[in-house]
């Protein structure tokens, strides 16, 4: 092969390569999760730690956890569904003063209530295939649980889904529809 066609096969394939990133990563955005985490996005696994059998008790001397003493405010907050937002193509929380009091409020329950759990899911708008939006929208509540795992809250009472593009809150033919489909739903359980 001479020098001329093995330069002219290097620029090609660069030329393939840079294109196909663009296409794909800048124009639909689904490169996000491919690329490094920051640290606020950095997925945190519970140590796995060896299962000990104990007893049961029996029925009439089982203890039970005392109800944890809720303000009617903080009861009104822990029990609607909170959606935090994200912009596009992005795992990164647009934040606001009302996301960080509900992270307040549920971490000071969390920890005084340790049966209690939440549910993160996760959803996005319809660009890109359903199989991208489902692991995008995983990606999202992940980004979530790693931000109040951050924040001091047990992994064990964190569990994310995701329905990626199939539960949309508003229309995805604007961009403000897009905008609010963008988002995760976080949910108390008792």
């Amino acid at each position: 092969m001479n020098p001329i066609s093995f330069l002219l096969s290097l620029v090609l394939i660069v030329w393939i390569g840079v294109g196909s990133y663009i296409y794909t990563c800048v124009y639909w955005q689904l490169c996000d999760g491919w690329r490094t985490p920051t640290q606020t996005e950095v997925k945190s696994e519970p140590e796995k730690q060896p299962e000990v059998k104990t007893p049961d008790p029996a029925p009439d001397t089982a203890q039970k956890e005392p109800p944890v003493k809720l303000s009617e405010k903080e009861k009104e907050i822990l029990t609607a569904t909170h959606t935090v937002y994200f912009a596009l193509g992005s795992t990164q929380l647009l934040a606001s003063p009302e996301t960080e009091k509900f992270f307040t409020i549920l971490k000071e329950y969390l920890q005084k209530s340790p049966t209690s759990k939440i549910v993160i899911t996760g959803h996005t708008d319809n660009v890109g295939s359903a199989e991208n939006n489902l692991q995008y929208g995983k990606n999202r509540a992940e980004a979530v649980k790693a931000q109040l795992i951050a924040r001091g809250l047990p992994t064990a009472q964190i569990i994310t889904d995701s329905k990626g593009m199939t539960v949309p809150i508003a229309d995805n033919e604007s961009e403000a529809g897009r905008q609010k489909n963008r988002r995760a739903e976080i949910v108390f359980q008792q």
